[in-house]
């Protein structure tokens, strides 16, 4: 069975031009890397508070936003890095502990553009209540 000359020469043609064919790359922007950071200081009746843990999320958090943190040093300062820019709350960790502003108890809100470095978000803990009594 002999195949008519056109339909080989038309076979070959798709053969070769598929060859030759790159496929199509989707435009994309390059990944951006998250370079804004926070840092303060955590203090505990005006002295350092090292080894306190800094945390931060997303104001409004959704299901699956990541959360940063960081411990602070023995100087009591903190630095969380590699942020996305976003509205964050800021906020101390610590057993026993809590923030000495009543109006502030729940960490600081903070705002943070590509690439920024906010600074000094810094935090005075207390010692926390303490119920005693006879049940």
């Amino acid at each position: 069975m002999r195949l008519p000359a056109h339909l080989i020469l038309i076979s070959a043609f798709l053969l070769c031009g598929m060859g030759f064919r790159q496929p199509a790359k989707a435009q994309t922007k390059p990944d951006k890397k998250a370079e804004a950071t926070v840092s303060g200081k955590v203090t505990v009746k005006g002295k350092p508070a090292p080894g306190i843990v800094v945390g931060m999320r997303s104001s409004q958090p959704a299901q699956f936003d990541p959360t940063f943190k960081t411990a602070t040093d023995r100087d009591g300062n903190y630095r969380i890095v590699d942020l996305p820019a976003g509205s964050y709350d800021v906020m101390p960790v610590a057993p026993a502990l809590v923030i000495s502003e009543v109006n502030n108890f729940r960490g600081q809100a903070v705002i943070v553009s590509d690439g920024e470095h906010v600074e000094g978000i810094d935090f005075e803990l207390v010692r926390g209540g303490v119920i005693t009594g006879k049940v």
